[in-house]
């Protein structure tokens, strides 16, 4: 998420990267926003916020993408990856967490307990970061993940994507309209989770031949698109029409499609437009402040709530909830880049 490429010109990156982090504050405007249809009488607020809730469930696959197109074809000794990588981002993980739950305490007036911190770090009780935890753990497993990066063909990454489709999307679904019922399958398959699936698919999707380049097949993937975020809201629906509950179960399960289709479209395109130096090097400031965002984004929804309840108050919640991402997004930018400033700081965001 954080490594920074040395090519200055794959822009794309860093467009996702914007586009994902702001996924990402949406996602945690909960029934103001993110979770919106769960509570609006209103059919268009519905209808936007429902689509709206499955696009932005995009932002973390797209990270793990995005960090396994940039990690998994580099050369790095076993030394390096513990040093570089996991010391790095486990120093991360304890500072992000130490600054967080220090400066919640103080907000809410509590007594610092160093006990509830290392509880706090070892646990990852704060909500947000779990995305930290899951990527140390792709850190820690970087040697061996490369090694399975060097065997992938077009038939193996194909069949990955076509199981991880079938086990996490079409089968889930089909059982709950016939049967009724959603629970976890006996059935495991390391590779379909998350983390790993769309780290290798990003590596692979990110360095082989781009198979959206021909406009008949971009245009059937987008088309494809189009249909898993139809089924993914129609699940969701259906599943309330039968429990009489709003769940996140349904979701993702169908977005493998839509992610891969969204990377390599955007590698097509900027692979084949000139992007003005201006233009290039805003792209390349924000999306270098993603990580930070992130980070701090805890904070600051904390310490703006009053910001928050205003926008709630005068505007309508959708229009409030994309607000609030823009402007948390903006002042995200500021404080990174100031904190950015500091060397040590630098080399960790």
């Amino acid at each position: 998420m954080t490594e920074k490429y040395k090519k200055k010109d794959i822009v794309y990156l860093e467009v996702l990267r914007i586009a994902a982090i702001i996924g990402v504050l949406f996602n945690h405007t909960n029934r103001s926003g993110f979770f919106l249809f769960a509570e609006t009488a209103n059919k268009a607020d519905y209808v936007v916020s429902l689509v709206l809730s499955v696009l932005c469930k995009m932002s973390v696959p797209l990270f793990f993408m995005i960090s396994g197109f940039l990690l998994l074809g580099k050369k790095e000794t076993f030394s390096e990856v513990m040093k570089k990588r996991v010391v790095r981002y486990g120093l991360v993980i304890v500072l992000a967490v130490l600054l967080t739950y220090t400066l919640t305490a103080l907000y809410r007036k509590e007594s610092f307990s160093v006990r509830e911190l290392v509880k706090t770090v070892y646990r990852g009780d704060i909500g947000t970061y779990w995305f930290l935890y899951a990527y140390l753990g792709l850190m820690l497993m970087l040697p061996f993940l490369r090694g399975i990066a060097g065997i992938l063909s077009k038939t193996t990454m194909y069949y990955l994507v076509l199981l991880r489709i079938l086990c996490k999307g079409i089968l889930p679904a089909a059982i709950f309209v016939l049967l009724g019922y959603d629970m976890s399958p006996a059935l495991y398959i390391l590779l379909l989770e998350d983390s790993l699936f769309y780290f290798l698919t990003g590596y692979y999707f990110g360095t082989a031949d781009n198979p959206l380049n021909p406009g008949k097949v971009r245009a059937a993937c987008w088309c494809l698109s189009g249909v898993s975020v139809a089924v993914s809201c129609f699940m969701t629906y259906y599943e309330y029409r039968v429990t009489g509950n709003y769940t996140e179960n349904f979701l993702d399960n169908f977005l493998p499609v839509v992610c891969i289709t969204l990377f390599c479209t955007m590698r097509h395109c900027f692979g084949r437009i000139k992007i003005p130096d201006r233009i290039k090097k805003v792209i390349l400031f924000l999306g270098d402040k993603t990580f930070g965002i992130y980070l701090l984004e805890p904070v600051f929804r904390l310490y703006f709530s009053g910001l928050w309840k205003q926008l709630t108050d005068n505007l309508s919640p959708l229009s409030a909830s994309l607000v609030w991402c823009l402007l948390l997004f903006g002042v995200g930018v500021l404080v990174v880049w100031l904190l950015k400033c500091i060397p040590v700081v630098r080399k960790l965001i």
